[in-house]
């Protein structure tokens, strides 16, 4: 329950846009968020996993957490019996 908790709290947060300084507005699908007044985006990690496989199907866990430099134990969150799941997915 606490980690539901972490992840509503941490997608509910405003952010701003490097560029213009305006909202961007996160598009759970692609795991990105965007900027709708200057067209900046950046993808979160859901988002650079993604790509990755999308790039590099053939990619293990390992490759991809060591490619990322993130903990394994991050990578367990997204990937499950082989599926790429978006936990924000429900998020609105």
């Amino acid at each position: 329950m606490d980690r539901m908790k972490n992840l509503v709290h941490r997608k509910t947060n405003v952010k701003f846009c490097p560029k213009c300084h305006s909202k961007l507005s996160y598009v759970s699908i692609l795991g990105k968020y965007h900027c709708k007044k200057c067209d900046y985006f950046e993808y979160d990690l859901y988002g650079q996993m993604k790509q990755l496989i999308e790039d590099n199907p053939s990619l293990s866990k390992v490759e991809m957490s060591l490619i990322l430099g993130v903990p394994m134990r991050s990578t367990n969150e997204f990937i499950d019996d082989g599926i790429l799941n978006n936990p924000y997915r429900d998020i609105p």
